[in-house]
């Protein structure tokens, strides 16, 4: 047997261990780069609805989108002029001599309407059997009254059915709204009966109006919001 050696213990380290956070930035830092990164964020590319700075700004009628003027909307992509365009519509409007030669059409058509209405009424006072005097004055009222009510019913009925009296129609032309649609009888009648009557009862300058205006509108056309065009 070997004689007994004493070995002596092993020497304790001094040197202190380093921070659990130092070791993980060493091994962060010698890890290499990881070659699929996400890419940061795309900015938005919406455009801002309420765009700021200086310049004129427009309102797409497409879209809504309030923006600088441009050609084109940033929001829609649809070109201004291209919704001007859709929306305006092009008219020819009549001047002053072919309306009045349609307006005494139509009071030659009505004429004869009244004609015809005077001659029934007539025969019908004779079948009454009323006194001379009495009967005189009482077709003298009846004529009036419903030779006025035959004229406005007239104007009325015909601007307000298709926008053309027969006088129009033969003339080509035709009233219409400012933006293209049809009268309707409530229009045809502020225009036809108030606004015709303000036309007039201004020493006929309402009427005269047509021939300065730009569009060819009389008093009772702006009155009215309408247009006589040729169709």
């Amino acid at each position: 047997q070997e004689p007994f050696q004493w070995v002596p213990p092993a020497e304790e380290d001094d040197t202190p261990a380093e921070p659990a956070a130092a070791v993980a930035s060493s091994l962060t830092e010698s890890a290499p780069a990881a070659e699929d990164s996400p890419p940061p964020p795309a900015a938005s590319s919406a455009p801002d609805s309420h765009p700021r700075g200086g310049g004129h700004q427009v309102v797409c009628s497409a879209c809504g989108l309030i923006q600088p003027a441009g050609e084109r909307c940033r929001g829609c992509g649809v070109l201004f002029g291209a919704i001007a365009t859709a929306t305006t519509p092009s008219f020819r409007f009549a001047g002053f001599w072919l309306r009045l030669v349609a307006f005494l059409l139509d009071s030659l058509l009505v004429s004869v309407l009244q004609f015809v209405l005077s001659f029934l009424l007539l025969q019908a006072s004779r079948l009454a059997g009323a006194p001379i005097d009495e009967k005189t004055f009482l077709i003298h009222l009846t004529l009036e009254f419903f030779g006025m009510v035959l004229a406005i019913a007239y104007f009325v009925f015909f601007t307000g059915y298709s926008g053309q009296t027969p006088g129009k129609r033969v003339m080509k032309l035709r009233v219409v709204r400012t933006d293209g649609t049809a009268v309707g009888y409530g229009r045809a009648f502020l225009r036809e009966v108030p606004g015709k009557l303000l036309s007039g009862v201004l020493l006929g300058i309402g009427y005269l109006m047509v021939i300065f205006h730009p569009k060819k509108q009389g008093l009772h056309d702006l009155l009215a919001d309408t247009y006589v065009i040729k169709t």
